[in-house]
């Protein structure tokens, strides 16, 4: 089987497929196809759903799928269990089924875009799993547990072959790729310095902001799988955070002169973080090494050097520490509203028309409002969804109404469905129908279940399908009329919010742990920001400015506040002229000049604040 798909398999990539795509296509639809068999052999009612949970659950590395799979079965118990109850609800007042399911997705949808990784994914499946119990039952109501217990059943069937076969299907996730890229850009920072100092020109700040950024994207990647890997991630934001301030350093002193035994001592490191073993620690700076013009340089590379050593956590992490993250509330409140009005709207139309198909246009949108929130543009990306559910619904009415007459048992239906389950493969692994494929294949299960005879005529049938790709395009107009998604958008709130809480902490009596956490939080926003800038905006040179700017701000700021806390040999008028500094940042319309002169004489005062925070440029 190795020789022959190692002849075909450069032809299919000549004619436009993705070699790993196709691989992992293949091992996906055949483990979905096995959890198929096996649920129609159980005898539960909708096969198709362990298919649907196996092709939901997949994913390329052994730890994230056990992850996913926990997540999955959570989420559809919690969302069965509420389905159940709206049921229930629905007997005694029609409205309070279309109201609670409304609210629940619109809730779930929010607090989703709220958490990270697969604790996210989660959440918002605890809120459509509740449309698929609620919304499938209602022409038989009285059916309900039987239904739940049928979804139920089929999602562990799915859950548990899909961990069970597909953890010798997938690859363990490499072990120092972290690590190896941490170093690298740890690397490109050191170069940096020495490029700046040899060449008396600005060292391409800008350059590492996105590597640093890029970087962070993937941590939430990362941090699956393990206490370890968390715990792994939190060190490796603890470089990104060592990293910048490198980055910022650079920034503010574009004539950076070194002695020739600091460029020696430089250079030796960053040869040996790219050359030595990921878990090998790079010594140091010395005190002979460094010069002392240079000390505040030399203290901003040991500590990068230290955060990279897995073995120095527990002296360069405080106890106890953890780091606060940009949490997108604007977005999870957007998101909930757009959610509960747009599925109210629907929900109430079909009480007040009783048209049948509606049941399966809310089940769409719950999916379709929930999922594509946290995206970055989901309007742009609900054009593929449409056109990916269009050609599942083509591919299931094709099933049911060309394959399914030749059958003559709920067995053969089910083996007539794997030619369709099988060309999905090839629509999962090309480079131009990719984007669609999983909606395609999603929606063709969905809309397909075996049971002999078929019950259902040809008119309710595309009725149905009409109905479900209706989903993405109402959705789509959400998105855009709705408080529009757009990156943009998305852009200037992350940086008008970054402004408003940097005024926040200069606030007055912050505790030394609430000034880390919005330290951390700020630091985390303005990394996302430069994402969505290198992204969508052809990283505006004049937005990665501002955004170091304000790194430096708060750097600025986090070290006035600390000293305000830590240094008692401070006097008094020192400190009363940094709690006005402070007072004077508050304020959105504050006097620059004043703040600069009053943070001059800060530096005449305490010049060895400068070291790490002060940098006068920042403040004008």
């Amino acid at each position: 089987m190795s020789s022959a798909s190692s002849s075909f398999l450069p032809l299919f990539e000549r004619a436009g497929f993705d070699r790993k795509r196709l691989t992992f296509a293949f091992k996906t639809a055949t483990v979905a196809f096995i959890a198929l068999v096996v649920a129609q052999a159980l005898g539960l009612e909708h096969p198709q759903w362990s298919a649907m949970t196996v092709w939901a659950t997949a994913q390329p590395m052994r730890e994230h799928l056990l992850e996913k799979g926990v997540w999955r079965f959570l989420g559809t118990v919690s969302g069965i269990i509420v389905g159940v109850a709206l049921i229930f609800a629905g007997q005694w007042q029609p409205w309070a089924l279309v109201l609670g399911l409304a609210l629940w997705v619109g809730l779930c949808s929010g607090i989703g875009l709220l958490q990270r990784g697969m604790v996210a994914y989660g959440t918002i499946l605890a809120g459509y799993s509740a449309a698929m119990v609620a919304l499938l039952s209602t022409a038989h109501p009285e059916h309900v547990l039987l239904l739940g217990l049928d979804r139920f059943s089929t999602i562990a069937v799915g859950v548990v072959l899909a961990m069970g076969l597909g953890y010798f299907f997938t690859p363990k996730r490499p072990t120092h790729t972290l690590n190896e890229a941490l170093r690298a850009t740890s690397a490109a920072c050191l170069h940096s310095v020495l490029s700046q100092a040899q060449n008396s020109a600005s060292a391409h700040t800008t350059d590492l902001l996105q590597k640093i950024a890029l970087l962070d994207e993937g941590m939430d990647m990362h941090a699956i799988g393990s206490l370890k890997s968390r715990q792994r991630v939190q060190q490796a934001r603890l470089v990104l955070l060592a990293q910048l301030n490198l980055t910022l350093y650079l920034q503010q002193h574009p004539n950076l002169r070194l002695t020739e035994g600091l460029q020696a001592a430089i250079a030796a490191r960053a040869q040996a973080l790219q050359a030595t073993d990921v878990l090998t620690p790079i010594p140091i700076l010395t005190h002979s090494q460094s010069s002392l013009a240079q000390n505040g340089l030399s203290e901003l590379i040991n500590a990068l050097l230290l955060a990279l050593n897995p073995s120095s956590q527990a002296t360069y992490m405080p106890a106890n520490t953890h780091l606060h993250l940009h949490r997108n509330w604007l977005g999870a409140a957007h998101t909930f509203v757009r959610s509960f009005s747009v599925l109210g709207a629907v929900g109430l139309l079909w009480l007040y028309t009783g048209w049948s198909f509606l049941p399966f246009m809310m089940l769409g949108l719950s999916v379709m409002l929930s999922i594509f929130a946290s995206f970055e543009n989901p309007a742009w990306f609900m054009r593929y969804v449409t056109l990916g559910q269009a050609m599942g619904a083509g591919a299931a009415l094709a099933c049911m109404w060309l394959a399914w007459p030749l059958a003559q048992s709920s067995w053969q239906m089910v083996w007539w469905m794997l030619p369709f389950m099988a060309s999905c493969v090839f629509i999962y692994a090309h480079k131009r129908s990719m984007l669609a494929s999983f909606d395609c294949i999603m929606v063709m299960l969905i809309l397909l279940q075996p049971s002999f005879p078929v019950h259902m005529g040809f008119a309710q049938s595309v009725g149905n399908a009409v109905s479900v790709v209706m989903g993405p395009v109402i959705a789509l107009l959400a998105y855009r009329f709705i408080f529009p998604a757009h990156p943009s958008k998305r852009l200037q709130y992350l940086l008008t919010m970054v402004r408003y809480e940097t005024r926040a902490l200069c606030a007055p009596h912050l505790q030394a742990d609430q000034v880390l956490a919005k330290r951390t939080r700020l630091i985390h926003s303005l990394l996302r920001t430069q994402r969505l800038n290198d992204k969508h905006a052809q990283s505006n040179p004049d937005i990665a400015a501002d955004i170091l700017k304000q790194l430096g701000k708060i750097e600025l700021i986090v070290g006035l506040q600390q000293s305000l806390q830590d240094n008692t040999q401070i006097s008094s008028s020192t400190r009363r002229l940094m709690r006005a500094v402070l007072k004077t940042w508050q304020s959105p319309e504050r006097d620059a000049q004043h703040a600069t002169h009053m943070l001059q004489v800060l530096h005449q005062r305490l010049p060895k604040l400068t070291l790490l925070h002060l940098m006068l440029n920042t403040a004008k």
